[in-house]
């Protein structure tokens, strides 16, 4: 049995220290919850830091207020900080939490959220360089340049 901590909104220094203690206690996994007062990313980057066996993640990423490449971007550095343990999670959240708490629209949710994760896929695969193009129903995208020297893996889970 594998057995995960969710952080679930202290202070960006008490997640780290509480990071690595479950890390020496044995804990296989630890995800960082994001939600308007709080960065899913931020603190991910310094537990990375701080830990060298456990897995980190995003629990869960609200999809739409950022851009794929951002998502994509944010991923990769906490992939290479965390030597290739870090996974990904992403969610839609609410129509009332992108509309009214961030100001983004909350259009055929299940639609971008499929496009989304394609997107990203695609993101990752072509980091090893040259350029990146996209088309897809919710983005188009068209990057010239698009490689990552460092990046430990190009398909982050």
């Amino acid at each position: 049995m594998r057995i995960g901590l969710i952080l679930t909104g202290g202070s960006a220094r008490a997640d780290v220290d509480l990071a690595v203690r479950a890390e020496a206690a044995g804990f296989d996994g630890v995800y960082s919850i994001e939600f308007f007062n709080r960065h899913g990313y931020v603190s991910l980057g310094a537990i990375a830091q701080a830990t060298s066996r456990v897995r980190i993640g995003s629990a869960i990423a609200n999809a739409f207020t950022r851009t794929p490449l951002l998502h994509a971007s944010a991923a990769m550095d906490l992939d290479e900080l965390s030597s290739g343990r870090f996974v990904l999670g992403l969610g839609s959240a609410t129509r009332r939490m992108n509309e009214d708490w961030y100001g983004v629209p909350f259009e055929a949710p299940a639609a971008r959220m499929r496009e989304l994760v394609e997107l990203l896929r695609a993101a990752f695969l072509a980091q090893k360089g040259g350029g990146f193009r996209w088309e897809g129903s919710h983005w188009k995208l068209s990057v010239p340049i698009y490689s990552r020297p460092g990046a430990p893996r190009t398909q982050i889970p």
